[in-house]
């Protein structure tokens, strides 16, 4: 079924604690399989940590549509916290009292703490057969194996129903000729558009750039490294390359030795004082472009009601991420959420059934019903997603940009702990001074490197904090 195996994939068996996982949580379900009653659960708990309960209320009519013999369970989506270390800590208390979810949602490779705590689904189980002629090769590792290369045993770790790429939002008057490769929008970087516009907002940190963490990551990964692992100082030019713009200016006269340099980081303190971001600063003409999945129009939208008054969303376009040079094919990066068995669960089979609806045509078209931002999972449903407006407000704005080309190199960045991760790359980053360039990267590696080694295999080591 598996013949080959991608570097992620022979990554992920050597890990020890993960191919346990499989083995040994593949024996529970089947001898829970066994001692389950065949009467159906009065309740099916489903844990979110994105969206809103509303936007998965037609799965639940779906899935009983489709497993009539559940139509009695009360299906429960619950969304309790969009705080990654709480999200986690709440899961970790409730499945221990024994009041936690069936299923709950992750952020694939984000939190590999709770990764732990899945149960993964036998073939025998949920029919997976067709999972990779009908997903992309993105998800290719949510399929894992066990036992010798003649007697394997196949598992399905968790199922996911869309994803989200990186593009550029842009002012199509303020751009009028859109920049092909990385190095053209480097050179538009350094000359700039305008006297008193802003080609981007890179280099700045979430308070003033609230989807800078996302942003990072890509830089991370057009530079070799998509795996906390390989993030050394020998890979550090990800977070160089990204940090580089903070010297981009607008494009003025600066031959003039009276007048200054004026770069983005100068609207610190207006956007201080009025409590804004540069994606407002977007949405009124200072800024040219913006980078981003396509789930940001969400805040786009908030900020156009904010400046409404100065707003010409309609010129608001979407566009691919920019080429690799010289060799021009274009590197991008996706994340995507799933929905996973809970291990502690009293509702296997029940458990097992949602998940494989979650994998019908059924299932996918009412989730991406609601969800319009996102792309299907399911190849067969790119073309049928092409133009789909990402916004009634910003209307120009489509999903077109954000769905991968044949050619593309997507990558999901394996972070094993986000949160953490996150919160480490903030601190290094949003300081004023004294900031340690050629070892963040390294240092930011030792910190996952720790929390997984304590928090998961239970070890310390002297190089760690105790």
């Amino acid at each position: 079924m598996f013949s080959s195996m991608s570097p992620k994939k022979i990554i992920f068996f050597v890990v020890v604690w993960v191919t346990s996982l499989a083995i040994i949580l593949g024996i529970f379900f089947l001898q829970r399989k066994t001692t389950q009653t065949v009467s159906a659960p009065k309740q099916l708990k489903i844990w979110i940590v994105d969206g809103t309960t509303d936007s998965y209320a037609g799965l639940i009519d779906g899935f009983k549509e489709y497993a009539p013999e559940y139509k009695s369970t009360d299906i429960v989506f619950e969304k309790k916290t969009t705080d990654l270390t709480r999200y986690r800590n709440i899961v970790l208390s409730t499945m221990a009292d024994g009041t936690g979810p069936d299923i709950f949602m992750i952020g694939a490779w984000e939190d590999m703490i709770l990764e732990s705590k899945i149960e993964p689904i036998p073939s025998d189980v949920i029919d997976f057969s067709e999972f990779e002629k009908r997903y992309d090769d993105v998800f290719s590792d949510l399929i894992i194996a066990s036992g010798s290369e003649d007697t394997l045993s196949y598992f399905l770790k968790w199922v996911p129903l869309g994803f989200e790429t990186l593009g550029i939002f842009y002012n199509k008057n303020l751009v009028r000729q859109f920049p092909k490769t990385w190095d053209e929008f480097d050179v538009l970087y350094r000359e700039g558009i305008d006297s008193e516009v802003y080609v981007s907002n890179l280099w700045l940190w979430p308070r003033y750039m609230p989807n800078a963490i996302d942003i990072v990551w890509l830089f991370y990964t057009r530079n070799g490294s998509v795996d906390y692992k390989t993030m050394t100082k020998w890979t550090n030019d990800g977070i160089v390359s990204y940090l580089a713009y903070k010297d981009a200016t607008t494009s003025q006269d600066t031959t003039d030795a009276y007048t200054p340099i004026v770069t983005i980081e100068s609207e610190k303190a207006e956007m201080d004082e009025k409590n804004t971001t540069t994606l407002d600063m977007f949405m009124r003409w200072d800024i040219a472009m913006i980078l981003g999945y396509p789930s940001l129009i969400t805040d786009l939208e908030k900020s156009d009601k904010r400046v409404w008054v100065f707003s010409k969303a309609g010129l608001i376009f979407t566009e691919r991420i920019p080429l690799e040079s010289p060799i021009e094919w274009r590197k991008n990066l996706a994340k995507y959420n799933y929905f996973a068995l809970s291990r502690t669960t009293e509702n296997p089979l029940a458990g097992a059934k949602f998940l494989e609806y979650l994998m019908t045509s059924d299932a996918q078209k009412r989730y991406l019903a609601k969800n319009p931002y996102t792309i299907s999972a399911q190849r067969e449903y790119w073309k049928a997603q092409e133009w789909t407006s990402l916004s009634s407000v910003i209307n120009k704005s489509t999903l077109t940009a954000f769905i991968p080309e044949i050619d593309e190199e997507l990558s999901v960045f394996w972070y094993w702990l986000k949160a953490e991760f996150n919160t480490f790359l903030a601190e290094y980053i949003d300081r004023t001074d004294n900031i340690d360039i050629n070892n963040i990267s390294e240092n930011i590696s030792q910190k996952i490197w720790c929390s997984i080694s304590i928090s998961i295999e239970w070890k310390e080591s002297d190089d760690c904090e105790k």
